[in-house]
């Protein structure tokens, strides 16, 4: 508007006119782009916080930047907080001592099995009129087995359980590396966003009293 205004008033050039004007259009692009990642971000607030997005979501435009104890904390204590607090980390946890007994199970069903076999017996001759004693028996022993041929079924169970061991294993690695990696990433885009908040209010501020003396000199 004000280089429309200059050139009618003949002190401005048609070329500042146009090239104001496509200036303004490319603002306008910036800004219908920077509209839809609002949304997108209010989408994605909207997931975490478990609610459906709609138009009644509203957040609002007052900027502050809430204080963070979290923030204030060593990235390290984070990571071992969020291992300790998530379910799935737990269950993983769960799973590979599962995996490990099972392991451990099939190696002792690999060893020789060994038993204990007793009886005993009593017997009472009260109604005999050869003796008035009652007769004892105890029999004892420990049986040994083992089956050292079954066509190797059972080493292949032993070799089996320990692969699905060391698969646990490295389920639960990955999503220990998973949490690790997410802390670090929020810690730290955490940290630049709130630099960026108060650079780009500082920019805006900049921009407008640019603004404002570019309008005035006109």
């Amino acid at each position: 508007d004000a280089a429309r205004a200059k050139f009618k008033e003949g002190v401005g050039t048609k070329q500042d006119m146009l090239r104001a004007l496509a200036n303004s259009k490319n603002a306008q692009f910036v800004l219908e782009q920077n509209i839809a990642q609002v949304e997108s971000c209010n989408a994605k607030l909207a997931q975490v916080l478990g609610v459906e997005i709609s138009e009644n979501l509203k957040v609002s435009d007052n900027v502050n930047i809430p204080a963070s104890t979290q923030a204030k904390e060593r990235v390290e204590t984070l990571m071992a907080q969020s291992l300790k607090r998530r379910e799935n980390i737990l269950a993983a946890y769960a799973s590979l001592r599962a995996a490990q007994a099972e392991t451990k199970a099939e190696k002792l069903d690999y060893l020789p099995k060994i038993s204990f076999v007793g009886s005993g017996t009593w017997t009472d001759y009260t109604d005999s009129p050869y003796t008035n004693a009652p007769n004892y028996n105890y029999a004892g022993g420990f049986a040994l087995s083992w089956n050292i041929f079954d066509g190797f079924n059972r080493q292949y169970k032993v070799v089996g359980k320990k692969a699905a061991e060391r698969a646990q294993a490295q389920t639960l690695k990955a999503q220990m590396l998973a949490v690790i990696s997410s802390v670090w990433e929020n810690y730290y885009a955490y940290k630049s966003a709130v630099k960026q908040v108060e650079s780009s209010s500082a920019a805006v501020n900049a921009s407008k009293e640019s603004y404002n003396a570019t309008k005035t000199a006109y």
